[in-house]
């Protein structure tokens, strides 16, 4: 992408950080979803992952397990050009 920085900055993804029993095959099946990483691979207990889709379908998608903190934050610089060069909008 050549553009300037805050436009760049302008995308509609977010990251996405949360606490809980959701593992990163639960999250594969939700769509927009991009950059997924564990939160502690030892005990297994949370993720981050960049999400483009609309923040309702995300919550309905996530209510369904045991979520024990969520947090959703614009995403930062490397973010926000891993986004556009893996061919998000």
């Amino acid at each position: 992408a050549c553009d300037s920085v805050d436009n760049l900055a302008k995308t509609s993804a977010k990251r996405v950080n949360i606490q809980g029993n959701v593992t990163e095959a639960d999250i594969a099946d939700l769509r927009d979803v991009k950059d997924i990483k564990a939160n502690d691979v030892e005990t297994n207990n949370g993720l981050s992952f960049l999400y483009g889709g609309e923040i309702n379908d995300l919550i309905a998608f996530l209510s369904g397990f045991d979520i024990v903190d969520l947090n959703v934050s614009e995403p930062d610089l490397e973010d926000i050009f891993m986004h556009y060069y893996e061919g998000g909008e």
